[in-house]
């Protein structure tokens, strides 16, 4: 085996030595552990039992960017560092730091070996709390670092403490998913254009290694966009803080229309995720669920949303689910038959729904690794479950997967940190199915420049616009926790009364919008 410790800094060609073992590279690339690499090369691409789908091996690194015993070129009043790593044969490579803080004009550049693919420039405005940090999937096997910081500021901290080497894309990640497979853009898509904005794929960091997932931002009560999103917990169970903060979630990877792209679609990645709250670990009790809270702002132009859910105990009919199996683009598999009660490896009956695929026009989706945590949707485009695993697959698409449901999440738990329903209906209204909601702008935008009183209110409330809109108009709806709009009417002037006669006691969702801008109010009505 080949080992590293040897720091290139191309900029000078300098050679830093560290405590290990000497290593070879040729032409300034710090060659992968050989090792590593042919384990890599060799991963299944089917993932066993109550695992998750493994994408890469990593191999540990120290390398410093910005400490000083690295020397570094001068350019421009410019300090300029790179550094090369190859894995020849790979499918892909991730960089993670254990220490990622860029001062004042730094700023951090990951390209491809031939540098046509770009992942940056990352910033200050990148640096993640607690250190640890993560910069996405460089679809080579080669990659360089570029750092770099004006002369005047002060030295950065970067520290690359891993590289996730990935197996080769022919059998994971972008192109890798079966022949079978369905588009999200397809026409089966087309009733699920608003639910796929929520779905992302995960390329996990659980001790040494990598693996795909998919999860679903999902709504709560409050409709306060909180970035919860669910996935399995089989993908998570093993992770520690540290690797949760160097979890990237992808969203928006899918094509434009329904065909195999030739070239990789663009994605937003976001790193590093909180863990909120799992299902009880035991195989014999477990539906198989984990929440996590993301730790980075989804930004306003990927349209995002937070997909509702239904807690109803009746079999939908009819539906889909929305995945990234083999860390591939976005796919949607659709049942038309009912599902059916069912459970997973010895779980009790009732803690999963079993479900059978359907061949459609343009082929027949089915599930595979790197599909589990995805957000199964009943007829009414809400989530009732989330993938634990099954046999379905582009050889065996009439056969069944399982996924926990959500019904038995909710209050699974003895514990109710664990406990779905402790998170996703926080003020305990007892809501047993919840429509989704749009990203939208930050609700403070509006928030404050309106009133709303009395709250709670009983047959009326009246809403205060500020000065400063008053001139303007705005618009009120006032919809219900499943999302269905149950009044609606113009702002105009500073006060206006507001009629809710008609509206039954229960908690209710004020939302005002006036142009871009938009607020949300919880509305209390007895």
């Amino acid at each position: 085996m080949n080992t590293f410790k040897y720091l290139v800094i191309l900029a000078v060609g300098l050679i830093s030595a560290g405590a290990m073992a000497q290593t070879s590279h040729q032409a300034g690339w710090i060659q992968a552990d050989e090792q590593i690499v042919a384990a890599s090369l060799n991963l299944p691409s089917v993932a066993p039992a109550g695992r998750p789908l493994q994408a890469g091996m990593l191999q540990t690194l120290n390398v410093d960017l910005a400490g000083s015993e690295v020397e570094a070129a001068i350019s421009n009043n410019e300090v300029v560092s790179v550094w090369k790593f190859a894995a020849p044969g790979c499918g892909g490579l991730t960089v993670y730091y254990d220490s990622f803080n860029l001062d004042g004009g730094a700023s951090v550049t990951v390209t491809n070996g031939s540098g046509t693919q770009v992942l940056g420039p990352y910033t200050h405005q990148n640096n993640p709390s607690g250190g640890c940090f993560a910069t996405g999937v460089v679809n080579d096997d080669s990659l360089i670092i570029h750092y770099q910081r004006p002369m005047a500021a002060p030295a950065s901290s970067v520290v690359v403490s891993a590289i996730s080497i990935l197996k080769p894309y022919e059998t994971d990640g972008f192109g890798g998913s079966g022949a079978c497979e369905v588009n999200i853009n397809c026409p089966e898509g087309d009733s699920w254009q608003i639910q796929k904005k929520g779905v992302a794929r995960l390329l996990i960091k659980s001790g040494s290694s990598s693996y795909w997932c998919t999860g679903s931002l999902i709504n709560n009560t409050r409709q306060d966009r909180t970035p919860y999103l669910l996935t399995a917990n089989h993908c998570g169970k093993e992770a520690t803080t540290a690797d949760l903060n160097q979890w990237i979630v992808s969203f928006n990877y899918e094509t434009s229309g329904c065909a195999n792209p030739a070239v990789e679609p663009e994605k937003t990645d976001l790193t590093g995720v909180e863990k909120i709250a799992q299902s009880i670990e035991t195989t014999t009790v477990g539906s198989d669920f984990y929440l996590v809270k993301l730790k980075q702002t989804i930004p306003e132009a990927t349209g995002a949303y937070f997909n509702g859910w239904s807690l109803s105990p009746d079999a939908s009919p009819t539906g889909a689910s929305i995945h990234h199996p083999q860390g591939d683009i976005k796919k949607v598999s659709t049942y038309t038959t009912p599902l059916a009660n069912s459970n997973w490896n010895g779980t009790p009956m009732g803690t999963h729904w079993q479900v059978h695929w359907a061949a459609t026009t343009t082929n027949h989706g089915v599930t595979e690794g790197g599909s589990s945590g995805s957000p199964l949707f009943n007829n009414e485009g809400l989530i009732v479950g989330h993938l634990t695993g099954g046999q379905s697959g582009c050889s065996t698409p009439t056969e069944a997967d399982y996924y926990g449901k959500l019904s038995y999440s909710w209050k699974m738990s003895l514990n109710a940190a664990n406990q779905l329903a402790t998170w996703l209906d926080p003020d305990n209204t007892g809501a047993i199915k919840l429509g989704g909601i749009a990203l939208g702008l930050k609700d403070m935008a509006l928030n404050n420049l309106f009133t709303v009183s009395p709250n709670p209110a009983s047959t009326y409330c009246e809403i205060t616009t500020a000065t400063d809109l008053a001139s303007t108009t705005s618009q009120a709806v006032v919809m219900d926790i499943t999302g269905r709009t149950l009044l609606t009417t113009k702002l105009s002037g500073e006060t206006n009364h507001i009629d809710l006669s008609g509206i039954k006691p229960g908690v209710y969702c004020l939302v005002i919008s006036n142009g871009n801008l938009r607020g949300s109010f919880k509305l209390l009505v007895q």
